[in-house]
């Protein structure tokens, strides 16, 4: 299921099992961190800001959307399929939900830095799309970057998902980037982890969708004191070359699962009233609908339905535990197949499930 979502190929198997390269150790990274700050002469470069207002921006009622590069989806939906993998990484059909401002789609976003030339090597960051998370880029070496997430809302500052899209990319070039606003003091990235990577040039040349990669990573404690509690922040910091010039990457810390691609998947499976059914519990604060799926045998009567146990399972509790959401779609899945199986558990249980 994660394989054909993603398209991923044999290529990144054959690369996933292995997660080799050379890992640097923490006291390094802490000295180099000390040297920089020691150096007045080099004054961090300010190239990606979400909360801020970009000087190219056209409109100047809404911060996210240039409204004469709105597409409605309703015209000629299919031909918009490779405009959105372009400029959002997903690769789902668009659905029309009904709400006129979200049947919209962007043809092009004003970004927040525009490279002065073609002298100019300076990264093009954007994080403004659905799931993406990435607060602020700054500039602060020679093809190095020091990161900020968006914290959850309604936490105490906690970070741990970013998703961000980069271009004006140069072929063989070793970047640097430093995550430095994360939340928990333990990593699957100094147990072998590394970061996910889309290259829209090698998705298209070679076949290879979401992969891992990065040199010379590690995940270590910073100087910054939380804000609300005791304690310090962490780091992530790897380094990475491109096959490609001018590319449009995609960075990602696990992959991608969207609002979006959950409503597709329920709109594709609930296509029988016998097995499964489904009813809104609320709205977010974003007015979008949260969806309750019910599955059993419907065509069992009333007392009997009322007399099975019942099993309920959540996922996505957290924005990032995108990996829920392909578990809860592999059960939802599973659940309404003609499977025998699947057959006895909804003759036997009532399953209630909130897939975000």
């Amino acid at each position: 299921m994660t394989a054909q979502k993603t398209k991923l190929s044999k290529v990144y198997y054959d690369n996933e099992g292995k997660w080799i390269y050379r890992m640097v150790s923490r006291d390094e990274y802490m000295r180099k961190d000390q040297i920089r700050s020691l150096e007045s002469g080099k004054i961090p470069k300010l190239v990606y800001d979400s909360t801020e207002k970009s000087p190219y921006y056209t409109d100047t009622n809404c911060p996210y959307f240039d409204e004469k590069k709105l597409i409605p989806t309703k015209e000629n939906e299919s031909s918009y399929q490779q405009q959105r993998v372009k400029n959002r990484g997903f690769r789902r059909a668009i659905v029309n939900s009904g709400v006129p401002r979200k049947d919209k789609i962007y043809s092009e976003l004003n970004p927040f830095y525009k490279p002065l030339g073609e002298y100019d090597t300076t990264l093009v960051f954007e994080s403004r799309f659905e799931s993406g998370n990435l607060k602020r880029a700054m500039l602060v070496d020679d093809n190095e970057y020091d990161l900020l997430m968006q914290s959850d809302h309604n936490s105490p500052g906690y970070s741990q998902w970013y998703y961000f899209k980069i271009s004006n990319t140069r072929a063989n070039t070793r970047y640097t980037f430093n995550l430095s606003n994360f939340y928990k003091p333990e990593s699957l990235y100094n147990c072998g982890m590394k970061p996910l990577m889309y290259s829209t040039k090698k998705a298209k040349n070679d076949g290879v969708g979401w992969s891992r990669i990065g040199e010379d990573i590690w995940y270590y404690q910073n100087w910054v004191k939380r804000k609300a509690m005791v304690g310090f922040l962490y780091t992530l910091s790897f380094s990475f070359e491109l096959p490609y010039d001018n590319d449009e990457v995609y960075f990602c810390h696990s992959f991608p699962y969207t609002y979006r691609d959950c409503k597709d998947h329920l709109d594709s499976i609930w296509v029988d009233i016998r097995k499964i059914r489904k009813t809104e519990l609320w709205k977010s604060l974003a007015e979008n609908s949260l969806d309750l799926v019910i599955v059993t045998n419907f065509e069992s009567s009333d007392q009997d339905i009322a007399q099975r146990e019942a099993v309920i399972i959540t996922g996505r509790i957290h924005p990032g535990e995108t990996n829920s959401s392909f578990i809860v779609e592999g059960i939802l899945d599973f659940l309404v197949s003609e499977i025998e199986e699947a057959k006895q558990l909804r003759d036997k249980y009532v399953f209630k499930i909130i897939p975000i």
